[in-house]
């Protein structure tokens, strides 16, 4: 490697660290995510949508077509931490085994077929994970988060360098997107892009059945979680999601937690909403916002009223105006004006009446309940 990509790469090695880091402006935590080619291709052929950020990702997809692996060279933040890892070991023979493109044409495969499980095995994602314990909080979803960087640590150590020349899916991505611009840049036309061989094959015919048959496991569709608004349903949810931790970071209330049930496996790390202590901000849209991999949709202020994730009750026994006290905090707290204090039919007595039509289930009207009559379900 020249001086000049090794010294960029440490620039980018910063970059990286300070976006992963909980910054003030929390629309851009993980901002790093959105420049990897994988992720984007992996999300695109999924959702079929983009949003803005995308261009990052595009960005660099065209650079990978005219300069072979320019992500490895330049910026990829994993790709310091394996080099210093490879260091430790005097001995630089590494293991003879290249399955970087045979996981990068799997991963388009199945995420084309509705299961992108794999993912998780973008570098710049997993470099990010490993500092969840400083945005959220050391607890035991972070700790998990810690495993791939540390195991690929030791791989590297055993092992010099094996994963960027022989494992990394991005890696594998960039020598097929070069490789393809190559064929074009020579024939103006593609004949044969990408050497069709019967190992190529298998990749794909694994992808193609992986991606049928993973989303009826049932071990993808356990939980039924109260979810963020915008966010994929279940089994999609726990298929689609990088675990990245950018919206538990982003939320400004800190309501989303990354799922920490190793009972319900396919559900692990991906985000869970809380309601013990605070509530949806009606204005707030930063969890799709910084969602790089689509799991979570963006949406507007606007379109957030549509956006259902909890079902709300009201236990009318436990309300104080059941014993004639004055409040109507539960009403007067709904953005969404889903609370009326009115009578009914079955009582003479002014109680909150819930229209379930408006109502989303944000829990602003549990939070500010005095006798905590309110339950999100």
């Amino acid at each position: 490697m020249n001086l000049k990509a090794k010294y960029f790469r440490y620039l980018f090695f910063v970059l990286a660290i300070l976006f992963a880091l909980p910054l003030p402006l929390s629309k851009y935590t993980g901002l790093t995510l959105w420049i990897s080619p994988y992720m984007l291709l992996i999300s695109l052929f999924t959702l079929k949508s983009l949003i803005l950020f995308n261009l990052l990702g595009f960005l660099a997809l065209t650079f990978t077509f005219f300069r072979k692996r320019w992500i490895c060279r330049y910026i990829c933040p994993l790709g310091v931490v394996c080099d210093w890892a490879s260091k430790v070991q005097k001995n630089k023979d590494t293991i003879k085994l290249k399955l970087n493109k045979y996981l990068a044409i799997t991963s388009i495969v199945l995420a084309i077929l509705m299961a992108p499980v794999l993912v998780i095995l973008d570098p710049f994602n997993i470099f990010h994970m490993a500092f969840e314990g400083i945005r959220t909080g050391f607890q035991f979803p972070a700790f998990l988060k810690m495993i791939p960087l540390g195991g690929i640590i030791v791989l590297n150590i055993l092992s010099p360098n094996i994963w960027c020349r022989s494992l990394c899916p991005l890696g594998g991505m960039q020598i097929l997107a070069f490789d393809l611009g190559k064929a074009f840049r020579k024939s103006g036309a593609i004949k044969k892009p990408i050497s069709a061989d019967r190992r190529f094959f298998i990749a794909g015919i694994t992808g193609f059945v992986a991606g049928v048959y993973l989303p009826k496991l049932s071990v993808f569709s356990l939980r039924k979680d109260i979810r963020p608004p915008g966010a994929l349903p279940d089994p999609d949810m726990n298929l689609v999601c990088a675990r990245c931790g950018n919206c538990s970071s982003a939320c400004p209330t800190q309501i989303i937690r990354q799922s920490g049930d190793t009972e319900k496996i396919g559900s692990l790390l991906t985000p869970v909403i809380d309601f013990s202590e605070s509530y949806c901000l009606p204005e707030c849209t930063l969890c799709g916002d910084v969602c790089p991999s689509g799991a979570i949709t963006t949406f507007s202020k606007s379109a957030k009223k549509d956006l259902y994730m909890a079902i709300v009750h009201i236990d009318l026994d436990r309300c104080w105006l059941q014993d004639q006290r004055d409040c109507d905090l539960c009403r007067f707290h709904c953005a969404y004006h889903a609370i009326e204090i009115r009578r009914t039919e079955e009582s003479i007595i002014a109680l909150p009446v819930l229209d379930d039509s408006k109502c989303v289930g944000c829990a602003a009207c549990k939070i500010v309940c005095p006798p905590q009559a309110i339950k999100i379900i």
